[in-house]
């Protein structure tokens, strides 16, 4: 069933299955200006210009109106997003990020906007190391019948306990590989030990997280 207008329902409404938003993606030339009745997220993408998006006259919305702009990652520019009264810049969205708007004073045209970043903050790359290796000096000379390259954990700064992968380069193509890896736990060192006998020394990297 599709309904021609608006609907307002004044208590509380229940979807059991999904209730979905409008999306909308656009390649914008120029300034993008909004209105009550726009798709309440605006996937722009920015090619020729800094634009601005213009958020609608506040006082045409109800308390709680809220849009998203998210300014798509393979733009140029960023997109300055104003309110709707004098066009004070409310946030400046770069190319990649997404931002939500929400109406908290329907009295001037400008309104009171909160603004909401919809990037999860909470997840963040493990920082990690790289350390590259030739074949033979890097391993210095061997003893007990090993050649070891130590990485100090003052060095990686990964701490006590990281996780290290070894890689050997040829050319411009890695390989994993396994060997022997040492661990100090009370310092964070890391020593990568292979036999003198055959001779496994190798070229490559290591990378520790």
């Amino acid at each position: 069933m599709k309904v021609m207008g608006d609907l307002v329902v004044k208590r509380g409404m229940f979807a059991e299955v999904r209730a979905d938003r409008g999306l909308r993606v656009a390649t914008i030339v120029t300034d993008e200006t909004l209105d009550l009745n726009s798709y309440s997220w605006q996937k722009l993408k920015d090619v020729t210009a800094a634009d601005n998006v213009i958020l609608p006259d506040a006082t045409t919305l109800k308390l709680g109106w809220a849009q998203v702009i998210e300014n798509d990652s393979t733009s140029t520019y960023s997109l300055s997003v104003k309110d709707g009264g004098a066009g004070a810049v409310l946030q400046v969205v770069a190319p990649g990020e997404v931002y939500e708007f929400v109406c908290q004073s329907i009295g001037a045209a400008a309104g009171v906007w909160r603004v909401v970043s919809l990037e999860n903050t909470t997840i963040v790359a493990a920082t990690r190391y790289t350390e590259d290796f030739d074949a033979t000096t890097d391993w210095g000379a061997a003893g007990g019948g090993y050649y070891t390259i130590t990485i100090t954990g003052a060095t990686h700064t990964r701490g006590l306990n990281p996780t290290v992968i070894v890689f050997e380069t040829a050319a411009t193509v890695e390989t994993r590989v396994d060997l022997d890896i040492s661990y100090d736990n009370t310092t964070g060192d890391i020593s990568l030990v292979v036999p003198e006998t055959p001779d496994c020394r190798f070229a490559g990297r290591a990378l520790i997280i």
